[in-house]
C-alpha cells in the first residue's frame, strides 16, 4: 500500500497546486512555542514536539488500515507525503537563479538563496563575495533543498512509512532558520549518500565515483558538501574551466545541467523503488 500511496501522491503533485493548501505549519509553530514554555532541554523538547504528532498519525493510520480494504489509509498516506515534501519550490528557484546569473546579479542570487535556505548558505565565516563563491553557495543550497525536500522524504516514506516521512519534515521545521542541527545531520546521512550514488549512476560515473566513495569513507562529511562535490563531478560541463569573462552564462549553463542531473537522480530512485515493490 505504501507504493500505491506514493504513486497517488506523485500524480496529485503534478495536477494539483497543493503547496498553498497543505503546507500550513502554523500548528507546529504553536506546538513548538508551548513545548518551549516548559523549559525542557533542547533534545527533550524536539522529541516531544516531533513525537506527539507522529504518534497521533501512527495511531490514526492503524485505524484507517482496517477500513475499506485500506483505501482510506492510501489516501491519508498520500496527503501525508505531500505535506512532508519540502517547502521550497526548487524548480522556480533554479529558474530565478539562472536569470540572475545571465544578468550578472550575483548579489540578488545570494540574497535569494539566504531567504530560501538559510541553513545551507551559512558559511560559518566570511560571506561569499565573488561570483564563483556565490555560485558554489547557491548550488550547495539548491542541492540541500532538493535532498531535504524530496530525496530524504521519499527515503523515509518508503523505508519506514508515512509517519517517518512526517517525522523527517518536523525535524527540519524544528530548527531555527540559519542554524544547523545535529539531528537533521543524522537523518540526512544515509539518504544523502544514496542520492549522491544516484547522481553518480545517472551522470559521469568515472569522474564522480571517487567523490561518492569519499562520502562513505568519511562519515563526518556533511550532506550538502557531499552532494555538491559528487554532482559537480557528475556533470560533463563542470570539466570545462570557467571563463574569466562571462561567468554568469557559464554558471547558468552549469546550474541547468545540475538541475537535469537531479531530475535523472529522482527518476533513478523511482525506478529502484518500483522494482523493489514488484519484487516484494
Amino acid at each position: 500500500m505504501t507504493f500505491l500511496a506514493m504513486i497517488l501522491a506523485l500524480v496529485l503533485s503534478m495536477v494539483w497546486s497543493y503547496r498553498g493548501i497543505l503546507h500550513q505549519d502554523d500548528w507546529y509553530a504553536r506546538l513548538k512555542a508551548q513545548v518551549a514554555g516548559l523549559g525542557l532541554g533542547e533534545g527533550i523538547a524536539v522529541a516531544i514536539q516531533v513525537g506527539l504528532p507522529v504518534l497521533a498519525v501512527t495511531l490514526l493510520l492503524e485505524q484507517l488500515e482496517r477500513v475499506l480494504f485500506g483505501l482510506p489509509w492510501i489516501v491519508a498516506a498520500s496527503f501525508l507525503l505531500l505535506y512532508s515534501l519540502g517547502r521550497v519550490n526548487t524548480g522556480q528557484w533554479a529558474e530565478r537563479y539562472r536569470s540572475q546569473c545571465r544578468r550578472g546579479d550575483f548579489e540578488a542570487a545570494l540574497l535569494d538563496a539566504n531567504e530560501q535556505s538559510p541553513d545551507a548558505t551559512d558559511t560559518e565565516g566570511a560571506a561569499p563575495h565573488d561570483p564563483q563563491s556565490v555560485h558554489l553557495t547557491v548550488q550547495r543550497a539548491l542541492l540541500q533543498a532538493e535532498m531535504r525536500g524530496w530525496f530524504g522524504v521519499l527515503f523515509y516514506f518508503v523505508l519506514l512509512g508515512p509517519a517517518a516521512a512526517l517525522a523527517y519534515r518536523l525535524l527540519d521545521l524544528s530548527a531555527e532558520p540559519g542554524k544547523g542541527h545535529w539531528w537533521m545531520n543524522v537523518a540526512d546521512w544515509l539518504p544523502s549518500r544514496l542520492a549522491a550514488a544516484s547522481f553518480m549512476v545517472m551522470g559521469n560515473f568515472v569522474d564522480s565515483v571517487d567523490e561518492c566513495y569519499e562520502g562513505f569513507r568519511h562519515p563526518e562529511m556533511s550532506a550538502n558538501a557531499l552532494l555538491l562535490s559528487v554532482a559537480r563531478a557528475a556533470v560533463s560541463h563542470d570539466k570545462i574551466a570557467p571563463p574569466v569573462d562571462g561567468f554568469g552564462d557559464f554558471a547558468a549553463r552549469q546550474n541547468e545541467e545540475l538541475s537535469a542531473l537531479v531530475h535523472r537522480g529522482a527518476i533513478c530512485w523511482l525506478l529502484v523503488i518500483s522494482l523493489w515493490a514488484m519484487a516484494g
